[in-house]
């Protein structure tokens, strides 16, 4: 995005354009500002569109926030030609080029007076399952609105949205938490306290099983290690991948375009249990129910991979099945 000038921007998807509906959100800026790489990727393109003026294509390596590995970014209208070439890579925040006003005809052309100084920025899913358009194409506000509440770029490390927040309520001594056997319940229910599922259900539990006391690390997609260090994203999508050969994204909120929507009342082992962005830009928190009332999840104020009651934890906001 243009540095600073993330507000200046309208949901303009769809509104009419000389060659149709406008694919894309365009950001204005005073000319030259710089341009910054939302998200971690790879050159796919770079040089003179004759609608896009002196544009760049990245492809995005990485799951974060809403942004899928393999979507393409496309930034267009530059002044001058972007210093990128194909099979560059990039970081999230790495200057891609600088707002401008080209395009709309031969190498050099400029816009018509009026259409201003800006960056026009393209989001598309190649795999066409997201897409909003024939081209690919997906409309980027959102992704604004993300950004803007997050930072200004999709990044991975300690301060990631992917990466799990404090589950409040729960207790750093475990003194609050479930273990295995207790509860009485049902015949049949491992763990007590609730109904549970099967099948599927107890392979994804069994697999979640093998990782219990594996110590917590904040951070993301760069930190997960399965069995030696791992936060809550890291878990299910391990467990996940294993089970159900899902490769999901590092983002809890992205777990509700998986599986099915599961009610507050019939959870059951093996689904996934997603809870809300608190306002701190954490992303939210997810773990993998074992019955009705528990789940196993990597808890941060526990420093490991531990079972803990589902509604203890607040801003619960659903429940997905996926196998």
């Amino acid at each position: 995005m243009p540095s600073d000038y993330h507000d200046d921007y309208q949901n303009d998807w769809g509104a009419a354009r000389s060659q149709g509906g406008h694919e894309g959100t365009d950001i204005f800026a005073p000319d030259g500002t710089p341009i910054s790489s939302v998200t971690a990727g790879k050159v796919v393109k770079s040089g003179w569109d004759e609608l896009g003026g002196n544009t760049v294509l990245i492809q995005a390596t990485q799951d974060v926030g809403p942004v899928r590995a393999g979507d393409q970014l496309y930034y267009a209208h530059m002044q001058d030609p972007s210093p990128l070439g194909p099979g560059d890579t990039v970081a999230a925040g790495d200057t891609v080029g600088n707002v401008g006003s080209t395009g709309e005809g031969p190498p050099g052309t400029l816009l018509p007076d009026g259409r201003g100084q800006h960056l026009h920025l393209g989001w598309y899913d190649d795999t066409g399952n997201r897409a909003e358009a024939a081209s690919g194409a997906m409309n980027p506000y959102p992704l604004l609105q993300w950004l803007a509440d997050n930072g200004g770029e999709a990044t991975g490390g300690p301060a990631a949205p992917g990466a799990c927040p404090p589950a409040d309520g729960e207790s750093p001594d475990g003194g609050s938490l479930g273990s295995p056997g207790g509860g009485g319940g049902n015949e049949g229910d491992q763990y007590g306290g609730g109904s549970s599922g099967g099948g599927d259900g107890d392979a994804v539990v069994a697999e979640a099983e093998k990782y219990m006391g594996v110590p917590y690390v904040l951070g993301g997609p760069e930190v997960c290690v399965p069995g030696e260090s791992m936060d809550c994203t890291c878990l299910t999508t391990t467990v996940y991948r294993a089970v159900g050969g899902y490769e999901l994204p590092d983002w809890p909120q992205a777990l509700h375009d998986y599986g099915e929507a599961v009610d507050e009342g019939s959870i059951q082992a093996g689904d996934a249990v997603v809870y809300a962005d608190p306002g701190d830009g954490t992303g939210g928190h997810v773990g993998i129910a074992i019955n009705s009332t528990e789940m196993i999840h990597a808890c941060l104020p526990c420093g490991e991979v531990v079972i803990g009651p589902i509604f203890d934890v607040p801003n619960f906001n659903g429940a997905r099945r996926l196998v």
